[in-house]
């Protein structure tokens, strides 16, 4: 009976208490890289601790346990993620959808606000920090105004899945395998190889600084390096099987015979990115 209950993949009615058929869907590789990219474009970066974090966190441990295959794919994948703002005065509230679904929705503070419609407001420039219990006029939220609406059509980019990778493995200490997957990626995505100050060259820097340390809490992670690569980066390019396959054979250069690469590191998810890729421009 145990040993049945491991091999259970973790699902969306899990993580996200979803309902129906999508809540019977395992969290695979391929949600987690569609969702991830889905944030990047429509926030700019994904969110430590977000809905792409968590489908992360759920997928990696459905491959740790054999719970899925590293190709698994379903409908959810099929039918996309979706992410929705609306705008009501003093907050921005934000819906993420799996396969049409919900599964998380939050509500952020906006500060410095003037609110001529209703004089009673007027001047505040600091809201409730439990907002929550902040009473808003119904006429306001009848007619919210979406600003938002971004569902995942165009292909995942190099520096999307180095991006990636700072969120499915970006608090393990960054070793020189991720140094040189990390290159890889950088030199595939520019085309060349890259200048000074390059990400490759941070990387490597900092693989010579955790190898000094000795405690783990003063060890550059991974995320440390890679957070915003997609900005940093002064081209980037889509990913192909191609680049996969040489991200992936420079990893292993650096892992000891035998150790498969990262999970959720820049090898995984730049192949999850070309998996992805594919199943979008076959």
């Amino acid at each position: 009976m145990a040993s049945q209950q491991q091999e259970r993949p973790i699902t969306y009615g899990d993580v996200f208490a979803a309902q129906g058929y999508v809540g019977e869907q395992p969290v695979t590789r391929e949600d987690a890289s569609l969702m991830q990219s889905l944030e990047t474009m429509a926030l700019g970066s994904t969110p430590k601790g977000g809905v792409a974090s968590a489908m992360q966190s759920a997928a990696d441990r459905n491959m740790a346990a054999g719970a899925i295959p590293p190709d698994a794919h379903t409908i959810v994948a099929e039918q996309g993620m979706t992410l929705e703002q609306a705008t009501v005065p003093g907050m921005v509230m934000q819906t993420e959808y799996v396969a049409g679904q919900p599964v998380a929705e939050t509500m952020a503070q906006v500060t410095q606000v003037e609110y001529p419609a209703y004089p009673a407001l007027a001047g505040e420039t600091t809201l409730p920090t439990d907002i929550s219990t902040l009473a808003i006029p119904s006429d306001v939220i009848d007619h919210t105004t979406p600003v938002s609406h971004v569902v995942i059509e165009k292909p995942v980019t190099i520096g999307e899945a180095m991006e990636a990778a700072a969120v499915g493995a970006g608090d393990t200490t960054l070793e020189d395998s991720d140094a040189r997957a990390i290159q890889s990626a950088e030199t595939r995505a520019l085309g060349q190889s890259p200048g000074a100050d390059n990400i490759g060259a941070v990387a490597q820097s900092a693989v010579a600084t955790n190898e000094q340390f000795g405690t783990p809490a003063a060890h550059v992670s991974l995320s440390d390096v890679l957070e915003g690569a997609t900005a940093r980066l002064p081209s980037d390019k889509v990913v192909t099987p191609e680049d996969a396959a040489k991200v992936m054979e420079a990893e292993l250069r650096g892992r000891p015979t035998g150790v498969p690469v990262k999970e959720g590191g820049v090898a995984d998810c730049v192949q999850a990115a070309a998996d992805v890729n594919t199943m979008i421009s076959p």
